[in-house]
C-alpha cells in the first residue's frame, strides 16, 4: 500500500474475551432482522414502542450510548436511567465508536441492581454475543464486580422515541459539546435530486 502512495490503516483492533464469570450472567436477546433505518421505519418504530411499554418506569434498566468529540480523537461513553439521571460516564481516546459503545455497556454491567441494559449499537451487542470485546471494555469487566443476577442486553433502534435511549444520546452529545438545538431543522431523509 505504501508503494502505491496509500497510507495503510490499522485493520485489527485489540480485543479480549469477556470474563467467564461475567459472561455466564449475560443474556443477550437475539438481534432482530430487517431493521434498516430507511426501508423498515415502521418495524423500528414498533420495536421502540414495545420496548417503551416493557421497560418504562423500571429502576433496574440502564441506557448506554457513546458520542465522538469533534477534533479530539476521543469518545464519551455514558449510561443513564430512564429519568435522564447520569449514572456514569468516561472519555476514551484513540478508539472507534463500537469500542466506545462496548465500554459503555461494560460500565453498565458493573453497576449494582442492573437487570437490563439497552444499547442502540448492533455491532457492540454482536461482539458481546461472540464473547470478544475491546480490551478496554474487558478490563472494566475484569476489575469491576460480577453481576449478582442475570443481566439482559437489549438492542433498541436509534432515534425512534424510546425515552431512555433518546436521553442517553442527548447526554452523550452534550458531554462532547455537540448537542443539537431543539429548534434545529430535521435532517434530510431523501437525497437531493438535480434533474
Amino acid at each position: 500500500m505504501e508503494r502505491l502512495g496509500f497510507e495503510p490503516t490499522e485493520c485489527s483492533r485489540q480485543t479480549a474475551s469477556i470474563p467467564k464469570s461475567t459472561r455466564d450472567r449475560l443474556k443477550i436477546t437475539p438481534l432482530p432482522k430487517n431493521m434498516h433505518p430507511v426501508f423498515h421505519k415502521s418495524r423500528r418504530k414498533a420495536r421502540a414502542v414495545a420496548l417503551q411499554a416493557k421497560l418504562e418506569g423500571r429502576s433496574d434498566v440502564l441506557y448506554t450510548d457513546a458520542a465522538e468529540y469533534e477534533r479530539r480523537g476521543a469518545y464519551t461513553a455514558v449510561m443513564i436511567r430512564e429519568s435522564g439521571d447520569l449514572v456514569s460516564c468516561c472519555t476514551f481516546k484513540n478508539t472507534i465508536s463500537t469500542e466506545a459503545e462496548e465500554l459503555a455497556i461494560a460500565l453498565a454491567i458493573t453497576q449494582k441492581c442492573t437487570r437490563v441494559i439497552v444499547s442502540d449499537s448492533k455491532s457492540a451487542i454482536k461482539n458481546y454475543d461472540m464473547g470478544s470485546i475491546s480490551a478496554a471494555a474487558a478490563k472494566v469487566l475484569r476489575q469491576g464486580p460480577v453481576p449478582a443476577e442475570q443481566v439482559s442486553l437489549v438492542w433498541s433502534p436509534a432515534h425512534q422515541g424510546l425515552k431512555g435511549n433518546e436521553k442517553a444520546h442527548s447526554i452523550a452529545r452534550g458531554l462532547t459539546f455537540r448537542s443539537v438545538a431543539a429548534d434545529s431543522p430535521p435532517p434530510f431523509e431523501q437525497p437531493l435530486s438535480t434533474r
